[in-house]
Order: structure tokens, then C-alpha cells, then sequence
């Protein structure tokens, strides 16, 4: 994240317009319920369990991502699984953050976490939202 040029725009409420118009303009019920009927069926095939939380924009108090990350993992109560698998994909899509935060239970690497951040960064930079959450 460049967090200068996040709080600046943060500051002047454009992260928060562009995150409303995209939300509002790409992420509507119909594409928040692709992307449930996705995670459900990408579940039956391991156990993991994926949260996806989209907010329009980091809140005015965090402007470190990663902070809000594990904030939303903890009251979203994530981490609450059997076999400690719970996944939060955090988006904050006027600020253009995404974060993966995993459970103990994940055996998964951070270079992996990290590839897969930036092939969403990417794909949602080309104005591709719903492609690049499924």
C-alpha cells in the first residue's frame, strides 16, 4: 500500500466515492451472491473456510491495512473453525488495499498469499472486480 498517497486521498474523501461508486457499480447483490455461491463450492474441496469482507474504504482511523485486516479477522470471528482454517480476504476498494490473513490450521506461505494479492491488485486495476474475486 502507498499509505501517503492513501491519506491524502483519504483525506479528501475521494477514496471513499470511488469505493462507494465501485461497490455500488460492480459489487451489487448479484455479484456479492456469485461470489458466496463460489466460496461455497470451492469449500467442499478442502477446509479451509474463506470470510470475504469488501468495505468501501479503510475507516478514517486505520490507515494501516494490515491492521484493519486483523481487526475485521477477530470481529468477524475467523478464526472460530475446528481445525483453526479460517481465511479473511480483506478489500478496502477506494484505497486499493487487499490483505489475506490465515489461521495456524492454513499451511500456506507468504509468497503464495502475496502472489495471489497481487494477481487480484492487478486484475481489479484493470477495472475487473467480479472476474477477479471469483
Amino acid at each position: 500500500m502507498r499509505q501517503g498517497a492513501g491519506s491524502l486521498a483519504s483525506a479528501s474523501g475521494w477514496t471513499a466515492l470511488a469505493g462507494y461508486w465501485i461497490r455500488k457499480r460492480h459489487l451489487g447483490a448479484a455479484a456479492v451472491a456469485q461470489v458466496s455461491e463460489a466460496i461455497r463450492e470451492a469449500e467442499l474441496g478442502h477446509d479451509g473456510e474463506l470470510v470475504v469482507v469488501l468495505e468501501t474504504r479503510l475507516p478514517s482511523s486505520r490507515i494501516d491495512s494490515r491492521a484493519r485486516a486483523l481487526e475485521v479477522f477477530g470481529r468477524e470471528c475467523v478464526w472460530d473453525t475446528p481445525a483453526r482454517t479460517g481465511v479473511l480476504l480483506y478489500v478496502a476498494l477506494g484505497d486499493h488495499c487487499i490483505e489475506l490473513v490465515a489461521d495456524r490450521g492454513v499451511a500456506v506461505g507468504n509468497e503464495v498469499w502475496q502472489r495471489i494479492c497481487a494477481d487480484l491488485q492487478q486484475t481489479l486495476r484493470q477495472s475487473d472486480y467480479l472476474p477477479g474475486l471469483l
